[in-house]
């Protein structure tokens, strides 16, 4: 599971949804919607930025259960919490999953996740 100080809050979701600035990066499994943390987090929060900060949203349409939406959002944030250290700071993403990404093997949603940070320009050079 990813930290909690390292998943979006409701009001920062809220706000970014009214906001619909940023860039859109897509795969045929998922989207990633990718936003500069910039002043969102100091207003809501009046905390420093920590580092980047991501959402996971698996719709009724994906997976009808939630047990399967559940355990989708899962495999993705421990993807993510296994390329935290790779990852620059200063940035607010939202994963959004399609139904093609259940039919994976776990290898293969881990590769796609990794393709679209690098598309994103998310991770740092080694």
């Amino acid at each position: 599971m990813l930290p909690k100080k390292r998943r979006i809050t409701n009001k920062i979701f809220t706000l970014i949804n009214k906001q619909n600035k940023g860039k859109n990066f897509f795969s045929p499994y998922m989207s990633l919607q990718l936003i500069e943390a910039g002043g969102i987090e100091t207003i809501i929060e009046n905390k420093k930025n920590t580092g980047s900060k991501f959402a996971t949203i698996v719709s009724k349409k994906t997976e009808r259960l939630a047990v399967g939406r559940n355990k989708i959002r899962r495999q993705v944030y421990s993807l993510l919490r296994n390329n935290l250290k790779k990852i620059k700071s200063g940035f607010i993403g939202v994963f959004f999953i399609k139904k093609e990404f259940k039919k994976l093997k776990f290898i293969q949603k881990e590769n796609e996740v990794q393709k679209l940070l690098e598309k994103a320009g998310l991770l740092l050079k080694p």
